[in-house]
């Protein structure tokens, strides 16, 4: 499952273990392939990368600059991806939890809100009535099953209700958002939470002064995700989603589709070395990587006590390496390389 150039760089590195290898050029490759795939069927169209996925600045700024948006869930996140040079314009603030303070500063710089709860739909509103012109969208909850349905996002009557208090405080609806929660093989569960969603969708496109948002989120599958298959083209979610937009009256030239890739671009493109420091017979081997050790650029932007995501973990028995340099991911206290 780990690319065979990424093994290849791993042995022969010459690096204090462990650490983080990144292949760049694989990440731009790959990010600039979803992108087009889905620029061919929707004409307004953003590619927001996920931030908890992996906020290393050598894997954000190189996203940016190809062409990405971020997508952020906290007030830490949300500063990250302003320092790294995106415009309040290209972020979304998702997130089922977002502090008083932290809506405040989005809405004052003007970002994208994705509400999550009738609680965050007040505070916009409040916001709004002392002068502030929020930028906000509507997370949708996702039905699973029959009678249940997701803990995030808003149900049917919530979303009413939203709009109303939204509406009386002279807030427009600039559109929605969901998560499926999945990693599927094919575009089948979007299209469901769309089915779901058609009537709503439909008003707010009738109403909309500008090219609708529909964001759909993340999930699109690392190889992780279904070892021993090969996974479909870009192209497939892409076309999937647009033939259920188009057979729900909801014409692809008049909404913006939002997508918010992040294990999909770097997971199969980074690996976690580290060396074998212990041999034990019930366990077999004890690595390196499991010890606390001096924080990577990560941890000092968001919190201590983060691990760095969307990498896998790959084992160097008595790796010998020296330095080797994939890209511009080295800050000060990195130990990404």
């Amino acid at each position: 499952m780990i690319a065979e150039n990424l093994r290849t760089r791993a042995v022969s590195a010459r690096l204090p273990t462990p650490f983080y290898l990144f292949d760049l050029p694989a990440i731009e490759s790959t990010t600039h392939a979803m992108a087009e795939a889905w620029q061919d069927e929707f004409p307004h169209f953003t590619l927001a990368y996920s931030y908890k996925t992996n906020a290393l600045p050598g894997i954000t700024t190189l996203l940016r600059s190809c062409g990405a948006a971020a997508e952020v869930v906290s007030g830490a996140e949300l500063a990250a991806a302003l320092m790294d040079g995106f415009t309040p314009d290209e972020i979304y603030f998702d997130g089922p939890v977002k502090l008083q303070q932290e809506l405040t500063d989005a809405v004052a710089a003007g970002v994208s809100v994705q509400a999550d709860s009738l609680a965050e739909v007040e505070e916009l509103a409040g916001l709004a009535r002392q002068g502030h012109a929020p930028r906000v969208c509507l997370r949708l909850a996702v039905r699973r099953g029959r009678r249940r349905w997701s803990r995030f996002g808003l149900l049917p009557d919530e979303f009413a209700e939203a709009r109303r208090t939204l509406g009386k405080a002279g807030v427009p609806v600039r559109g929605v958002h969901f998560n499926t929660g999945l990693h599927p093989l094919d575009p089948t569960p979007y299209r469901s939470v769309l089915r779901q969603w058609r009537t709503h969708l439909q008003e707010l496109l009738a109403q909309a002064p500008e090219p609708l948002i529909i964001d759909i989120g993340g999930g699109f599958p690392a190889t992780s995700c279904a070892p021993g298959s090969e996974l479909p083209p870009w192209s497939v979610y892409a076309r999937g989603v647009a033939e259920e937009c188009r057979s729900l009256g909801l014409p692809p030239k008049e909404i913006r589709m939002v997508i918010e890739p992040g294990r999909s671009l770097v997971e199969d493109h980074a690996v976690l070395v580290a060396s074998v420091a212990v041999r034990k017979k019930r366990l077999r081997r004890l690595g390196d990587a499991g010890r606390r050790h001096k924080p990577c650029a990560i941890d000092q932007r968001l919190a201590p006590s983060r691990r760095v995501r969307g990498v896998r973990e790959h084992r160097v028995r008595r790796l010998r390496v020296d330095v080797l340099r994939v890209g511009p991911l080295r800050r000060t206290g990195s130990r990404a390389a």
